[in-house]
């Protein structure tokens, strides 16, 4: 009698255990990311797809929400969070940023420094050293308040992607580019030669700015700050 209980004890057990599991899963909340490719910060190539999407999407999973990380170009993107309630992350602060969206807790801190071709012996120290040269840009990336503040009185060249910038420097048809270096490093690494590689160096001070990096989403989204306060609680575990 004693073995009938304990069997059927178990059975009632195990079927709370699965029923629950059930319907966890079923309730479970789920989230849209988008994104862009900005290795190796974001690498949809990478297993974890990058040490930044690896943050975001473990810091959403122990609040329970499963996140889906979709890639559109950087310009579509910002797009998509001023339109469409998109939520997204890989941003930096800047003025007009702050006007329209609200930002999580710091995930992690990047810089922008100038790469540029060994012959071309540049130095400078403020941002006005900068006037008399052509400097690339990536479409809708920010190097920080003071920089974008000046690009009007800058010659400045906007490309649509980092790699394309790299290639217009070996042209010489710009004389510098801003770009994380970490970003650059592995863009040289992996889509140019040794020869190309070779032709090119970073100017590491001084830095144009250093910024954060964060999740993002915009203030007409109802629902912004519920997901930012769930990311900040969920990175606060990890």
């Amino acid at each position: 009698m004693k073995l009938v209980k304990a069997s059927l004890f178990i059975a009632f057990w195990a079927f709370n255990l699965v029923t629950f599991s059930f319907f966890s899963q079923a309730s479970a909340e789920e989230l849209d990311i988008i994104i862009d490719d900005w290795p190796p910060y974001i690498d949809r190539s990478h297993p974890n797809q990058g040490f930044i999407s690896e943050i975001v999407t473990n810091s959403f999973e122990k609040m329970g929400i499963k996140t889906n990380l979709i890639y559109k170009p950087w310009k579509r993107v910002e797009l998509d969070v001023d339109n469409r309630g998109a939520v997204s992350f890989g941003w930096v602060r800047n003025n007009d940023r702050e006007f329209k969206w609200l930002f999580s807790d710091k995930i992690t801190v990047s810089s922008s420094v100038f790469l540029t071709r060994r012959d071309s012996n540049i130095l400078w120290k403020t941002l006005d050293d900068l006037k008399s040269y052509q400097i690339g840009i990536t479409r809708g990336y920010s190097h920080g308040n003071a920089f974008d503040d000046l690009k009007s009185q800058l010659m400045i060249q906007e490309a649509a992607t980092d790699e394309h910038n790299i290639g217009k420097l070996l042209k010489r048809r710009i004389d510098l580019f801003a770009v994380d270096p970490s970003v650059g490093a592995i863009l040289l690494k992996t889509r140019f030669s040794r020869e190309e590689r070779n032709k090119l160096e970073f100017i590491m001070e001084p830095v144009i700015t250093s910024h954060g990096i964060y999740v993002v989403c915009a203030k007409s989204n109802n629902k912004c700050s519920y997901y930012l306060d769930k990311f900040n609680a969920g990175m606060a575990l990890l």
